[in-house]
């Protein structure tokens, strides 16, 4: 991961990567448009909500729910863990869409449920006017050195 490179460098560094877990409804077609979706770009509890047509039904979605590094279901291990969605963030969803359809979204409605971790950029304070100044730097240590090599040395292998 990312976050944990830079802090092999410096163990106070925030993370850049937040992991999220995010939902998404599958459900009839009648639910948008053929041709179009519909974003919500700022729901009541600050997320991204949309209905999307796709190859002939509507995807739903979706939460944000913010997860810690060390939570992460998959932790060194060949075995793939599955992420279950709660009921909480199925009715979340619907809650949020029915606030713009003429014909409300039931959990009858519903032909299937998702849920899966995407990472999410964070960005520190600072962090924009450092990249417009050029002075962003992800790593503060030299990770190679630069050794000085003798003349007596040109015939060996480096």
């Amino acid at each position: 991961c990312v976050d944990k490179l830079r802090k092999l460098d410096n163990n106070k560094c925030k993370n850049l990567i937040i992991p999220s877990r995010g939902t998404h409804l599958i459900l009839p077609n009648t639910f948008s448009s053929k041709e179009y979706g519909m974003l919500i770009p700022q729901t009541k509890d600050n997320r991204v909500a949309f209905l999307l047509p796709f190859e002939g039904v509507t995807i739903a979605g979706t939460t944000d729910i913010p997860i810690k590094h060390e939570n992460l279901p998959i932790k060194h291990s060949k075995d793939i863990q599955l992420i279950s969605p709660s009921s909480y963030e199925v009715d979340q969803i619907i809650d949020e869409i029915n606030n713009y359809l003429d014909i409300p979204v039931n959990t009858t409605d519903i032909d299937a449920v998702w849920s899966g971790i995407r990472p999410l950029a964070a960005i520190p304070n600072g962090y924009t006017q450092k990249v417009i100044n050029g002075t962003v730097n992800f790593i503060q240590q030299p990770i190679i050195q630069n050794n000085t090599i003798n003349d007596n040395d040109n015939d060996k292998d480096l």
